[in-house]
């Protein structure tokens, strides 16, 4: 059968290694807009960076969401920006 909590122990993991890749990115660059663009070193980050804008907004308005209150606030004492849209290009 299907081992639920190894797999959610995987994506808390998963969640956990990001957000470390994310503070890096803070420390390196002093904020959390992370480009998404191939040019940059990690546009996956880029990518997970926007998921976590999504999945907040989709938990604000009452939907399904992997979002967390608990990752809200790691992301906030980061200084993430929650603002959702197209951005210009960072690089």
């Amino acid at each position: 059968g299907i081992d639920w909590f190894r797999m959610a122990s995987h994506k808390q993991n998963q969640w956990t290694s990001r957000f470390r890749e994310l503070e890096e990115f803070k420390r390196e660059h002093n904020r959390c807009q992370v480009p998404t663009k191939n040019s940059h070193p990690n546009p996956s980050l880029g990518q997970w960076v926007n998921d976590q804008q999504r999945q907040y907004h989709l938990m604000n308005q009452g939907l399904t969401s992997s979002m967390t209150f608990e990752r809200v606030n790691l992301l906030n004492d980061l200084g993430f920006e929650w603002s959702v849209g197209r951005r210009k290009s960072l690089l």
